[in-house]
């Protein structure tokens, strides 16, 4: 009986595993400096991939901004959870404001800005 291959896919359009050859070839075929390869376990795949993660947790070196958006579209409807800066002492200025709360709201702003324009980009 053939043993089933499992294919990782490290750099590509979609980085995962693939149980299919044809389906990792949609994945690698035509990215520029795609990086994958077989396995004759998923749990080997598993390993490979997991530690390929650990070793690379940054955004991956794709062949234009519109694969690098995509990237962090599909990131964030993974939901993947941010943290949000916190002060551990009040700061009282002059004009009586809490500026303590500035750098959680300008997280939180610059994050939903990145958001519209990740999804701008993906509708044109």
């Amino acid at each position: 009986m053939p043993t089933q291959s499992c294919y990782v896919v490290f750099k590509g359009r979609k980085p995962g595993i693939y149980n299919s050859w044809a389906e990792c070839q949609m994945q690698v075929n035509g990215f520029r400096g795609n990086s994958y390869k077989s396995y004759t376990s998923l749990l080997d795949a598993e390993i490979a991939y997991n530690d390929y993660i650990k070793r690379h947790e940054k955004l991956p070196e794709t062949s234009n901004m519109l694969e690098t958006t995509k990237f962090i579209v599909e990131t964030l409807e993974m939901g993947v959870q941010t943290e949000v800066p916190t002060c551990d002492k009040t700061v009282q200025t002059d004009k009586g404001r809490d500026d303590c709360i500035i750098l959680p709201i300008l997280s939180i702003v610059c994050c939903i800005l990145g958001i519209i324009v990740a999804i701008c980009i993906l509708h044109k």
